[in-house]
């Protein structure tokens, strides 16, 4: 009588190795495609604003992102929509502050004391004049 693992027993050990190396790999190959969060990311367009010029209808904006600004977004206030502030024309260069003005619609003005949301590509800012 011969000594040894029955072929079926075999076959059954290598399919199991076999799934589990590709499994192993499959893990190990993810691994190395995915970005560590926070190295390599791309940095992103942020503002704050800090100040209202209620006479010119304008704005002090500061750029905290690591890019220059060039979205345009949408100023809100407790009534809907007021206006918006082209950056696409206004370009905010990386840590820059200015005035820009705001693109009032029709009949709409800034009020000392209203709080506004700024709001378009970049992240919500909420700002009181």
């Amino acid at each position: 009588m011969r000594k040894g693992i029955s072929p079926v027993i075999a076959v059954v050990l290598l399919i199991a190795i076999s799934v589990v190396a590709a499994v192993g790999v499959w893990y190990w190959v993810a691994e190395l495609g995915a970005k560590p969060s926070g190295i390599g990311s791309t940095p992103q367009a942020t503002i704050s604003i800090e100040d209202c010029d209620l006479n010119n209808e304008r704005v002090r904006v500061r750029n905290t992102g690591g890019v220059i600004v060039t979205q345009n977004v949408s100023i809100y206030g407790p009534k809907g929509e007021i206006g918006t502030i082209a950056f696409e024309i206004h370009r905010l260069d990386t840590k820059e502050i200015r005035y820009i003005p705001i693109n009032l619609h029709e009949n709409e003005t800034l009020e000392s004391g209203t709080e506004y949301e700024v709001i378009g590509d970049l992240p919500v800012v909420t700002f009181t004049c």
